[in-house]
């Protein structure tokens, strides 16, 4: 969806939100509000994942996972007495 997709939903949400009851209006307020905050985000050019954050896929995705089924496994051999 392009920005100006987005732009023009939420305009519609805001359109709709004015003739809703006031106890409809929180599911739509919700809902243009996500739009919004997807839209911000979208936009934005600060880069969504940051490796500091995630220290544990420095050595890669394939290699973390290869550790994570290691482990289970050994867990699984340990509960079953092997």
């Amino acid at each position: 969806m392009s920005s100006q997709e987005m732009l023009y939903r939420t305009h519609q949400t805001e359109r709709i939100m004015k003739k809703k009851s006031p106890g409809s209006r929180s599911s739509v307020e919700l809902a243009a509000l996500r739009r919004k905050k997807l839209l911000s985000f979208l936009e934005s050019t600060e880069p969504a994942w940051k490796d500091e954050n995630h220290p544990e896929l420095k050595d890669g995705a394939a290699a973390w996972v290869r550790k994570l089924r290691a482990e289970s496994e050994a867990a699984s051999r340990k509960r079953r007495g092997n």
